[in-house]
């Protein structure tokens, strides 16, 4: 199923699987930064892990359940006032457009339980507005941009616990075709690979990939816990 034109069923079942798939990364940094309290160095390959985890919570909050124009799709004005968050202060913590990269150091963050079960209000509250959204690209538009959002912050902490060192548990790796050559890789063939999408194109698409363009792509061996090229 292409995630650009999934249906509500699908959706609803991958939301959930990416939800898994991102509290356990969080469960590794967790084992591996246990002696620094999940603490990690200033720099700007890589954000605070529990940083992380709230900013997936709150982004789906924002888009979902706090957005007064959820149905409009790319119709909706963002910047139009949003109802309140279920975290106090939530904006000011999580806002990656608003909170510079490196004073999230040093931000009054809640506590990893605090956290979780923030994400499980929204997820749950997301997967209940979903059941009742109709099965068009407008109404299923911002539930297709978290998934997608929280798919590419999961892509983020695998490149993070690579960068800290960290072991990633083969349940959070990210699924593709395996080689049956070489057992254990992933493999990205070698082809022509259309990046961006058409304006009149199907579904969901981000403002950002609006001008499509084709590329030669070479063969990339990925190791299959997507840990470190092979």
């Amino acid at each position: 199923m292409d995630t650009r034109t999934a249906g509500r069923a699908w959706l609803r079942d991958a939301l959930q699987q990416s939800r898994s798939r991102t509290l356990a990364l969080f469960a590794a940094f967790e084992e591996g930064l246990a002696a620094s309290n999940l603490a990690v160095p200033l720099s700007p390959q890589v954000n605070p892990p529990l940083w992380e985890l709230g900013h997936v919570g709150w982004f789906q909050d924002w888009w979902i359940a706090r957005n007064l124009e959820r149905s409009a799709g790319v119709r909706c004005d963002p910047d139009r006032a949003r109802s309140a968050s279920r975290l106090p202060g939530a904006d000011a913590l999580y806002d990656s457009s608003n909170v510079p990269h490196d004073s999230r150091w040093s931000l009054p963050l809640p506590s990893p339980a605090d956290t979780k079960a923030y994400l499980a209000a929204g997820l749950e509250e997301t997967l209940a507005l979903l059941d009742t959204t109709a099965e068009s690209d407008a109404d299923l538009y911002f539930f297709r941009l978290v998934l997608l959002h929280e798919d590419m912050h999961g892509e983020a902490a695998a490149y993070m616990a690579q960068a800290l060192g960290i072991p990633i548990p083969r349940d959070a790796g990210f699924p593709g075709p395996r080689a049956a050559a070489i057992p254990g890789t992933l493999w990205i063939p070698e082809r022509e690979w259309e990046l961006g999408r058409s304006p009149d194109a199907k579904g969901f698409s981000f403002d950002n990939e609006l001008c499509a363009i084709t590329v030669q792509v070479s063969v990339w061996p990925w190791s299959a816990d997507c840990t470190a090229y092979v």
